[in-house]
């Protein structure tokens, strides 16, 4: 936890700004600004419960509806709980081996960028550079774009980013992500699922 909180730029956590609060911030710039509104956010956190409830290594298996999200606890306006992740630990593996096996899988691309996390360094509080370049950089290396994507798995530590994230790697165009959420074409049974 201590590490976590210590994420924010020194001058911000001076200040008392926290992911969550960042987040916060992010999601109540992206309402203002677009044509979403508090239920189209929630459908987020319902959608990703939903998919979480078909996992039965998941952490929480609770399926959950809108009213549940916008019931929850407040943790930084526009966000509640649900909007929100847990403090989780993980695993992943890679299986390397010197045979071709049936299901293998090739990675087309793997790349990096870094940006400033620093609210007051941010032009835009809707922009996360460091995504949209990261994207960019995989993108070119692959030799396809963002139409090639058939499913999406981005970080959402807090439901806006899923929207956000999606938008800078060009999965939906500037401020329409949100519909895509809306009409269901980021469930699992949608045109591009999304987490």
């Amino acid at each position: 936890t201590w590490i976590i909180s210590r994420i924010t730029h020194d001058r911000e956590y001076e200040q008392g700004v926290t992911l969550p609060s960042f987040g916060g911030l992010a999601a109540a710039a992206y309402l203002d600004a677009y044509d979403a509104d508090r239920r189209d956010l929630a459908r987020i956190s319902v959608k990703n419960h939903a998919n979480a409830a078909k996992n039965e290594y998941a952490q929480f298996r609770k399926r959950i509806d809108i009213d549940d999200v916008l019931d929850s606890p407040a943790v930084a306006s526009p966000l509640r709980l649900y909007d929100c992740c847990p403090t989780s630990d993980g695993a992943a593996a890679v299986l390397i081996t010197a045979e071709p096996t049936p299901n293998a899988v090739s990675v087309a691309a793997c790349e990096s960028a870094t940006g400033t996390h620093a609210v007051a360094d941010r032009t835009d509080p809707l922009e996360i550079e460091s995504v949209r370049l990261a994207g960019e950089y995989a993108y070119e290396s692959a030799g396809f774009g963002a139409e090639a994507i058939d499913v999406a798995c981005i970080h959402d530590a807090f439901s806006i980013l899923e929207w956000l994230e999606m938008e800078e790697l060009g999965l939906a165009p500037e401020g329409d992500a949100w519909r895509l959420t809306r009409d269901g074409e980021t469930a699992l049974d949608g045109a591009l699922p999304v987490n």
